[in-house]
């Protein structure tokens, strides 16, 4: 992989992380901090839908630059090493196709046909991204 490519993956993971860290306050903590507030400026404070809609927005508007900033980079990323989101996707579905693989083994008598045939055609997805090699046929010498 191009150096260039794990430079983006690396930004995108951080990014990814900073992204996970912007979360609404709790009611309390708002609440506790427009008392401050008001108490301060002599003023009665915000009702709590007031402070929960202002806090839903704060974080939409922190967010919002992040995760166009993301997307932008996982598509940079595609352009650079399309290989890298494939390679992405095929053990996604590898993972996957264990998981189903142990619950069949683990719970099989227990499952519904329904459920069977769900985990089957995970497996089978999976197996799809790795192509059969031909055998090599020795050719014999009369």
């Amino acid at each position: 992989m191009p150096q260039a490519a794990i430079d983006l993956e690396q930004k995108i993971k951080e990014s990814m992380i900073e992204l996970s860290k912007i979360k609404k306050r709790s009611i309390d903590t708002l609440e506790a901090e427009e008392e401050l507030k008001a108490a301060e400026e002599k003023r009665p404070p915000k009702s709590s839908i007031d402070l929960m809609d202002a806090e839903e927005n704060r974080v939409k508007l922190a967010r919002a630059p992040m995760e166009k900033q993301l997307k932008e980079d996982r598509a940079s990323l595609e352009k650079l090493y399309p290989e890298a989101t494939k390679n992405k996707a095929i053990t996604q579905r590898k993972i996957e196709a264990d998981k189903a693989l142990n619950i069949i083994s683990t719970l099989g008598d227990k499952l519904t046909p329904a459920q069977i045939a769900t985990y089957t055609a995970v497996i089978d997805a999976s197996n799809a991204d790795f192509k059969p090699v031909k055998p090599v046929v020795p050719v014999q010498s009369p």
